[in-house]
């Protein structure tokens, strides 16, 4: 944790978590979510998910940008995974939203995940695997 950040918290600040926003984006667009730190603290990585999605959604935090949904990715810093090991070179998990629960992705099951064409994602976690019903591509196009 930076000093900035760690200054932050101390006085009742805020945390921002990046979700990468591909389940109605082609392109890599990325939300910001602000968590106020009394909401940040002492959580294990499923209650900060939650916090994350729950703070996600335009009624909560409203952003120009469509709120977090099924087939998001929530990046958590390392510091904020217990038992994260320290050989991640990348410093961060990966977590896609998936119909009731996250789970956790790899950095090249995220990368494959952002090549997938938007429609085939839309619906899908990264493994193919039915997340919830997707739109009728008929439908989709027409948007």
């Amino acid at each position: 944790m930076n000093a900035k950040t760690k200054v932050m918290l101390e006085t009742g600040g805020y945390k921002t978590y990046k979700v990468h926003m591909l389940a109605f984006n082609e392109k890599n667009v990325i939300r910001e979510v602000d968590i106020p730190a009394w909401e940040n603290s002492g959580k294990s990585s499923d209650e900060l998910l939650e916090v994350i999605f729950t703070t996600g959604q335009n009624h909560n935090q409203p952003k120009n940008i469509e709120s977090v949904s099924v087939g998001d990715v929530i990046e958590l810093p390392t510091d904020k995974c217990p038992n994260e090991s320290t050989s991640n070179p990348f410093s961060r998990q990966l977590w896609i939203v998936a119909g009731c629960s996250f789970e956790r992705i790899t950095e090249a099951e995220f990368l494959s995940y952002q090549l997938t064409e938007q429609y085939h994602r839309r619906g899908h976690d990264v493994r193919g695997r039915l997340l919830a019903k997707p739109m009728p591509k008929v439908l989709f196009d027409a948007i």
